[in-house]
């Protein structure tokens, strides 16, 4: 191969790897930018959210406050005997929440003791069955021999 030959091999080379890295520039590039993008794009949305998460905190506060002055104002518009008669119904609301949990306590309690007379029960019966096949071998080989041998 002659000098020019491999003059032209070798510029046609470096004029293909400097394509190539143009190419691969412009590629870093516009990954950047993309990447640069997505990340504005995500804290333009988490501030969206953020003040939108403000916003419904601030009206449930609002709420909750017109509630509290609502039954402020009701509670001081009751004369002593409705304080008491509100006092008492609140009182008595726990006492029926404590006694209805004592009495799924005393219902799981029950269950589990009659799940367990159950088991004692089927196990007696299937002893009782044993027993009973027992007794009719013996009853059984009795008869066979007529009773000859005791």
């Amino acid at each position: 191969m002659s000098d020019a030959a491999k003059l032209i091999i070798a510029i046609t080379a470096g004029l293909i790897g400097l394509a190539l890295a143009i190419f691969a520039t412009i590629v870093a590039v516009n990954a950047r930018n993309t990447a640069n993008n997505d990340a504005s794009v995500q804290q333009v949305v988490t501030q969206e959210v953020e003040q939108r998460l403000d916003q419904a905190i601030a009206e449930q506060a609002r709420k909750e406050a017109r509630q509290v002055s609502v039954a402020e104002k009701f509670v001081r518009s009751l004369d002593t005997g409705e304080r008491r008669t509100i006092r008492e119904y609140v009182r008595l609301r726990r006492t029926v929440k404590r006694l209805k949990s004592d009495l799924e306590a005393t219902a799981v309690a029950q269950k589990d003791g009659f799940s367990r007379l159950d088991r004692r029960i089927t196990n007696t019966n299937e002893d009782l069955a044993a027993l009973s096949i027992r007794v009719r071998r013996v009853r059984d080989n009795r008869d066979f021999d007529g009773g000859v041998n005791p």
